[in-house]
């Protein structure tokens, strides 16, 4: 259900019907009644409302705005209890002002927009006064009026909703947000967020989601998104950052940062679960093994397609299980903690010695995936070159994990050797 925030209190309805009660509605360049259409409860269903100019002192923000659902999120689950329009003001602000799924830069021109002509397109609030379309607007006016004082950021102009459900309201929320002047894409985990509690808080039936954004993704992107905002929080937990999206939008590059890294990661851990679903033990090291790839300081999209190819190649995942000690000491590394590099407590097998085992292991896996679609002598030539690569004064004396590298080299090329002799 619902928080109570959205329970429509009498007294908050009372006090803004008083505010309206003697204003005169905006006037167009014309001198005509100024109005704004808006959708209401569907496309079709739409309705032009007097847009009027307030004060913004008594608007609360939507404390659900998707925008900011996966930082919210995160300082509830740190509060341990769901924020309060005025109690966490600050934190709601900081969220609007300051949110990485928009970028800085689209702030900044939302900003000098209001300086210089104030804001255009009106907030549009519920009855009882809570911002449903321009809680960003109206946290870029509140800063201007607190860092540089004018009467003309005192005032913003409105427009009231009739008397709407929950429900209505945040399908009107969606669709609204799809529509506004300085669109920006909800950020990706923030769709996520909102399928999912849509799905499971909401009770929504997956026609009303859809329809909520737009009818812009389908049944399967949708159940899709539930899976990877799913795995994000597991693999949160196992880095011992339960909630913190945030860290999230710092994984990958630009071009396919973020959510997106963890697209073709959840697909591969899926199929895995079908797989393995009576072999909980194994399951829980592959997981593991996709969560370090993740976890890589250096991941990209395309390092984490490259591991799923080795892991759904036969041969080669028995080569990466084979060289890889997280594999076979899974236990002693994911129950020993050790400090990380922020102080807090984490699974051995996440510290940077350990990944850069296993992102090695990669590589060299990568590698020998790529062979058997490649002419075996243009492989093996490939192979000598990289061989020769290696500075004879650098060679460790003495080092087992060497030796036992070069003893695995001797019994490939016995084991080549053996098969080329049957030929």
């Amino acid at each position: 259900m619902p928080d109570s925030f959205f329970k429509v209190s009498s007294e908050r309805v009372k006090l803004f019907d008083e505010k309206f009660t003697n204003l005169k509605p905006l006037e167009t360049t014309k001198g005509t009644d100024r109005t704004f259409t808006v959708d209401i409860k569907s496309e079709t269903d739409t309705n032009d409302l007097f847009v009027y100019r307030i004060d913004h002192k008594d608007l609360w923000y939507n404390i659900e705005n998707t925008r900011f659902l996966s930082q919210k999120e995160k300082l509830e689950f740190d509060k341990g209890r769901t924020l309060d329009p005025l109690k966490d003001i600050k934190d709601i602000e900081n969220f609007l002002l300051n949110n990485p799924s928009y970028g800085d830069q689209t702030t900044k021109e939302i900003t000098n927009s209001i300086r210089a002509e104030g804001v255009r397109d009106p907030l549009i609030i519920s009855e009882d006064g809570v911002v449903w379309n321009g809680n960003r607007r109206l946290a870029v006016v509140k800063w201007l009026l607190k860092n540089e004082y004018h009467a003309k950021y005192e005032y913003v102009p409105v427009v009231r909703l009739p008397s709407l459900n929950y429900n209505e309201l945040k399908d009107l929320e969606g669709r609204l947000q799809i529509k506004k002047l300085y669109k920006q894409e909800y950020g990706t985990i923030e769709i996520r967020c909102r399928v999912r509690q849509a799905q499971d808080r909401d009770k929504w039936q997956i026609e009303k989601i859809k329809h909520s954004f737009g009818d812009r993704y389908d049944n399967s992107q949708l159940k899709k998104f539930v899976d990877e905002i799913n795995v994000m929080d597991e693999y949160l937990v196992r880095i011992n950052r339960e909630k913190d999206y945030t860290y999230i939008y710092t994984k990958g590059d630009n071009r396919k940062g973020g959510a997106e890294i963890f697209v073709t990661a959840t697909s591969a851990i899926r199929s895995e679960e079908k797989k393995l679903k009576n072999n909980q033990k194994e399951l829980t090291k592959i997981k593991t093994l996709y969560f370090q790839q993740l976890h890589q300081p250096k991941v990209t999209h395309d390092s984490i397609r490259t591991f799923r190819d080795i892991m759904t190649d036969k041969q080669s995942r028995s080569e990466f299980l084979q060289n890889s000690d997280t594999y076979k000491d899974h236990t002693n590394l994911t129950k020993t903690l050790v400090k990380g590099k922020d102080g807090k407590d984490i699974e051995q097998a996440f510290t940077v010695e350990q990944l850069r085992k296993e992102d090695d292991n990669r590589t060299a896996s990568s590698s020998f995936t790529g062979a058997k679609a490649k002419d075996p002598k243009v492989f093996a030539n490939k192979a000598l070159r990289e061989l020769n690569r290696i500075e004879l004064s650098r060679i460790p004396k003495n080092n087992k994990v060497f030796k036992d590298i070069l003893q695995q080299i001797r019994e490939k090329l016995e084991k080549l050797e053996k098969e080329s002799r049957k030929k």
